[in-house]
């Protein structure tokens, strides 16, 4: 699940916070977003065990313009 996504756009940098199960989930995760034409570069920034018990995680990823 996703908490909060930050467009920088001097950048094209989002940087995504959010929670899951396991590190799988995540890595998962940043695969699809590496596979996916308007991203690029997803960085997995931290990851720590909530108190709840899932993941919490900051991955960044650089954002592609259509056609660019």
């Amino acid at each position: 699940a996703l908490t909060s996504v930050r467009l920088d756009q001097s950048s094209k940098t989002v940087q995504l916070t959010g929670t899951a199960v396991s590190l799988e989930d995540i890595t998962a995760f940043t695969v699809g977003l590496q596979d996916h034409v308007t991203f690029k570069d997803p960085v997995l920034a931290q990851h720590r065990v909530g108190s709840s018990g899932l993941v919490e995680f900051d991955v960044t990823v650089r954002y592609r313009k259509a056609g660019v």
